[in-house]
């Protein structure tokens, strides 16, 4: 009987993807078993095959690359006290890779030094161990990146296995709690684990260029898919329902702890910091709107006490990690900082380190694209502009892109305040809604746009971006496309759609984004079968760019709340194929013609303003998404309830 339900899975399966039919088979229980097993033995191989390749920086004295700048980071913190981790000595020159990440990014070195010592002491000697590329060498590093996944990365998606339907129902009608939703969507979550573990960008930036980007995405993404369990299937009622309230509220205080400790481990998490923020105060607007029982006296003081909890979890948790630093401080004559607030002040000005400039190198963003034109980083390096004129300059064009997706988090706390007061429905409305997506899995599916939205605006607008940032972005739309491939295919309607495809979109082209660095560093042949793997997994059949155009997404977004109107994409269905054509065509002319000896880096400038054009579409695009995503939560409980009443 198995085999019979898979044979009639594939054979009805025409307009599912590869992946689809992967989610259809995991209901054969003879599946289910091996599926986990099947995809950590594949990605464990995609990792080791990508690993065989050079790092950055291999062979190039004296700089090297960031692998060299990884395993520095060992020796440092192996060999000097935390206070001199951050300060330029006779032992730690600042300008041969100083230390340039949070303290929890150093406190991971050292954990990682302290294992390299009894395993390959030589590796972590102080000043004798630097440029060290031998193959025990390059083995451990490789290795510690593969930990790194497998301890950080992989328990954030099998927390995000808890938002899809279980594999099986279960039995007995009891719907299952926040625990039994991590078990029996365990087994569901296996496509979506790949979905992310195949993550092209991630696999070559950490397992070739070499970096640690997993620990705070993973990091990250765990306080998303924490965040969105814990909004839960909605309250109940009585003491009993009152004790389980407690649950969703640890669960929140969590995800804040976990996306604190992701801001402590790289900066750059913080482009993901609106949307866990507007996802934080709806959540906690819906459970002040249950305990209030339309006080809005009691709401509101219910609402403050959660949010002053929440930034209560976040200030224990970013000290717990900043504060060691100053332990065993120097004497004040020493020549090193002797106060806990100096030696805190200089590891901020390593982790923002305002002078390297508005961008580096030909990144794909709005002020180097547009720098022929307006001259930003010139005239701020010939001193003309002030650098707190550009900051404020890049905040506001910052704020201005994420804003209208962070305005759709006005009708979530609408939507979910509603559910939180809304009494039972009755049959009828249940029928009504069975095809609306759940409260959890569409409230992830909106965290994930909300934040794939808010970091695509910092990339493209914020100050001093590299090209690696596009990781930041396109982490939260691998996590939401995953879940969307592993939902039911009616489960999150066209937002979901919107998400798998545009994932499928920018895959690739974040991966050319990175051509220049890839090529330089003998990736490019992994780079082009690891975007060629991703782009087969998400394969489905049909006209690939008809989502583009007047599809379904445009027109129910159009009909969002209070009648606010999304600008139309109907007659802009060609963009994406057209900008994807162009940057094909620049790689082409970059790789074949050789340099205009007028203009050695027009390439390299037109290239920075086709990805730049490219993503800002992308950004238009999952806006439009999580306007719709919001829409259809208000649908599952706003109006069929009243239209049942």
């Amino acid at each position: 009987p198995a085999q019979r339900g898979l044979l009639a899975t594939f054979q009805g399966g025409r307009h599912l993807g590869v992946l689809r039919l992967a989610v259809a088979a995991m209901g054969q229980s003879w599946v289910r078993g091996a599926g986990w097993a099947i995809v950590l033995f594949a990605s464990l191989a995609l990792r080791l095959m990508v690993a065989r390749w050079p790092h950055s920086g291999q062979g190039t004295p004296p700089m090297f690359g960031d692998f060299e700048a990884q395993r520095h980071w060992l020796e440092l913190t192996a060999s000097l006290p935390p206070h001199e981790w951050y300060v330029n000595g006779t032992n730690n020159d600042l300008q041969y890779w100083g230390l340039d990440y949070p303290p929890l990014t150093a406190w991971h070195s050292l954990a990682m030094a302290k294992v390299a010592k009894v395993v390959h002491p030589s590796l972590v000697e102080l000043v004798a161990s630097r440029g060290a590329e031998a193959p025990a060498d390059r083995t451990f590093m490789r290795l510690s990146v593969i930990v790194c996944d497998a301890f950080v990365l992989l328990p954030a998606l099998a927390l995000a296995g808890a938002l899809l339907p279980p594999a099986v129902e279960p039995t007995g009608g009891s719907a299952p709690g926040t625990v039994g939703r991590l078990v029996s969507g365990a087994s569901a979550a296996v496509p979506a684990a790949w979905v992310f573990l195949a993550f092209p960008a991630l696999l070559l930036i950490d397992h070739g260029h070499f970096q640690y980007n997993s620990a705070s995405l993973g990091l990250a993404l765990g306080a998303l898919a924490l965040l969105a369990v814990s909004a839960g299937p909605g309250p109940s009622t009585g003491p009993a329902g009152q004790r389980q309230s407690v649950l969703p509220l640890l669960g929140r205080l969590g995800a804040a702890a976990l996306f604190a400790l992701a801001l402590s481990y790289k900066q750059m998490t913080l482009f993901l910091s609106p949307a866990v923020f507007v996802g934080h105060l709806a959540l906690a607007w819906r459970a002040s709107s249950v305990s209030g029982a339309g006080s809005w006296s009691r709401s509101l003081g219910s609402f403050a006490a959660e949010v002053a909890a929440l930034g209560a979890t976040v200030c224990l948790v970013t000290a717990a990690v900043w504060l060691p630093l100053c332990v065993s401080l120097p004497s004040p004559a020493a020549d090193f900082p002797s106060s806990c607030a100096s030696v805190q002040l200089a590891a901020l000005g390593r982790v923002f380190p305002f002078a390297r400039g508005l961008f580096e190198d030909k990144v794909a963003s709005l002020w180097c694209a547009l720098e022929p034109v307006l001259r930003v980083r010139r005239r701020l390096l010939e001193g003309s502009i002030g650098l707190h004129s550009v900051l404020r300059l890049a905040a506001a064009a910052t704020a201005a892109l994420f804003l209208p997706a962070l305005l759709s988090a006005a009708s979530l706390c609408g939507c979910l305040a509603r559910r939180a007061a809304a009494r039972p429905p009755s049959a009828t409305a249940r029928a009504t809604t069975a095809s609306a997506p759940a409260a959890p899995l569409g409230l992830s599916l909106w965290l994930c746009l909300v934040a794939c939205a808010s970091g695509l605006s910092f990339f493209l607008a914020a100050f001093q971006v590299h090209e690696k940032t596009i990781l930041v972005p396109l982490a939260p739309l691998a996590m939401g496309a995953g879940i969307a491939v592993a939902a039911p295919p009616a489960a999150l309607g066209p937002a979901g759609s919107a998400a798998r495809r545009l994932y499928q979109w920018l895959c690739p082209l974040a991966v050319a984004g990175m051509a220049p660095l890839l090529h330089k560093e003998g990736l490019a042949l992994p780079a082009l079968a690891a975007s060629g793997l991703a782009a087969l997994v998400m394969l489905e059949p049909g006209h690939f760019w008809g989502w583009l155009g007047a599809s379904p997404l445009v027109d129910g977004a159009e009909k969002c709340c209070w009648g606010l109107r999304m600008a139309s994409l109907a007659h802009c269905g060609l963009v994406a194929p057209a900008l994807s054509v162009a940057h094909a065509a620049l790689l082409v002319g970059a790789w074949l013609l050789p340099p205009v000896p007028a203009y050695p880096d027009l390439f390299p400038q037109l290239l920075s303003a086709v990805h730049a054009a490219a993503l800002l579409w992308a950004l238009g695009v999952v806006t439009t998404a999580a306007w719709q995503a919001a829409a259809d939560l208000g649908a599952a409980v706003g109006e069929p309830r009243l239209k049942a009443e």
